[in-house]
Order: structure tokens, then C-alpha cells, then sequence
């Protein structure tokens, strides 16, 4: 019995230091990227945390000039309602954004005696041509469609909110 004990004893010992141990040297789970990591300078013992690398900010390349757009394509940050005239006048109906909300956006594409609206929010893009358009969302900029519309379509991608809560839109006219 007495080597039971022992032998119980010692297994309590060693599964305590291994989680003392654990808790001591901040050990962080794996499979988690994004944690942080806390190492211990055995010379010092002066502590060093490593911050997981930040995504890089969202920014529109012709910030909020939607005069950039008069050319057919453009990428600009939407912090207000504003409607946006992509290619030269008459050649496309204009894309009106109608509220920008913390995920997105709010819009309408009005002309010929008919309007149609919409929302999207997150990462999405849609096609219009004339006033009907589809829609789909994405879970990264990535899987956005990166061809070029056909001619006549214009092809409107919300890629996310800015660090100001300005909707960045990149619009593509074929």
C-alpha cells in the first residue's frame, strides 16, 4: 500500500508543477494565431510580450474625391449619403448611397422611371445594369470577383469599413 501512495503522491506532485509551470511561462494555446506570446528572459527574468501581427488598415485609394470615378473606375470612402456618377454623365445610372450604417451600406439606383434599393454589409459586391443588379457577400476581400464586368454593367464592391466608419467602395464600369 505503501508504494500506492507514493506512487499517488508523485503523480499529484508532477501534474501540479507541469500546470504551475504552464501558468508561470504564459503558455498560450497553438492553434490560436492570434494570441499574444509571453516569453521570460532566463538571464533577467524580465518578461517580453509579442503581439500577434495587426491586420493593416482599410483605405480607399482615392479617399472621399468621387470625381475619381468620371474615368469608370474608382475606389473611394462613403462616410455620408451621396450619390456617385461612375463613367461619363448619361453613361450610367448614378449609384446613390443612401446611408452608411456601422457594417455598411444603404443604396439606390434610380433612372428611366424606376428605382430599386438595397443594403449590403461586410465584405460584398454587386453588379447593376440599368436598375436591376444581384448581390452576393464574401467572407474576405479575396474572394471578390476581380474580372471585369461586361460593357454596360457596373460593378459596385463594398470592401469594408475604414478606421472612420466610412464605407470603402471600389466601383468598376464595363
Amino acid at each position: 500500500m505503501r508504494s500506492t501512495a507514493r506512487t499517488a503522491t508523485v503523480r499529484t506532485a508532477t501534474a501540479l508543477l507541469a500546470a504551475a509551470a504552464l501558468a508561470v511561462c504564459g503558455a498560450q494555446p497553438a492553434d490560436d494565431p492570434a494570441a499574444d506570446a509571453t516569453t521570460r528572459d532566463p538571464a533577467t527574468g524580465a518578461e517580453t510580450t509579442a503581439s500577434a501581427p495587426a491586420e493593416p488598415e482599410l483605405a480607399a485609394a482615392d479617399g472621399d474625391d468621387y470625381t475619381a470615378c468620371a474615368d469608370g473606375a474608382c475606389e473611394v470612402a462613403v462616410a455620408e449619403p451621396v450619390a456617385i456618377t461612375v463613367g461619363a454623365p448619361g453613361e450610367t445610372l448614378p449609384f446613390e448611397v443612401t446611408a452608411v450604417t456601422g457594417e455598411g451600406i444603404e443604396f439606390s439606383i434610380a433612372g428611366g422611371g424606376s428605382s430599386v434599393g438595397g443594403s449590403v454589409n461586410g465584405v460584398c459586391e454587386l453588379t447593376a445594369v440599368g436598375t436591376s443588379f444581384q448581390s452576393r457577400c464574401v467572407g474576405d476581400i479575396a474572394e471578390l470577383d476581380d474580372t471585369a464586368p461586361a460593357a454596360g454593367e457596373l460593378l459596385v464592391q463594398l470592401l469594408g469599413m475604414d478606421a472612420d466608419g466610412a464605407a470603402v467602395l471600389r466601383f468598376t464600369l464595363g
